[in-house]
C-alpha cells in the first residue's frame, strides 16, 4: 500500500477528528521524518484509535506508538486501561 492509500485508511477509520489528526500526523513522521520503512498499524476499537508498530532502523526491538494529545492526562488506571485495550484487540506483528 502507498503512503497516501494509507494515510486515506487511517482517515476512514470511526475516529474523532482529532484522533484521526493525531494518527496521521504520526504515521507521517515516521514515515517521511524519520524514514523508517516498516510501519504498520491497527485500528483499536476500544480506543477509537491506531496503533503503530515499528522498528528504528538498526534496531531489533518492536515498537508500539500510540498517539494522544500532550494536554491529555495518563493516570496509571489509565495506563492500565490502554495496555488491556491493546493487548485484547492486537492481531498484527510487524516483520
Amino acid at each position: 500500500m502507498s503512503f497516501e492509500s494509507k494515510i486515506k485508511d487511517i482517515q476512514s477509520k470511526p475516529m474523532s477528528p482529532m484522533d484521526a489528526y493525531l494518527s496521521q500526523q504520526v504515521y507521517s513522521d515516521l514515515v517521511l521524518t524519520k524514514k523508517w520503512k516498516h510501519v504498520d498499524y491497527q485500528f483499536i476499537n476500544q480506543l477509537q484509535t491506531c496503533i503503530f508498530m515499528t522498528k528504528e532502523p538498526g534496531i531489533e526491538e518492536l515498537l508500539y506508538i500510540l498517539p494522544f494529545s500532550e494536554t491529555e492526562s495518563l493516570s496509571l488506571k489509565k495506563i492500565a486501561t490502554l495496555f488491556d485495550a491493546i493487548k485484547s484487540e492486537m492481531t498484527i506483528d510487524i516483520k
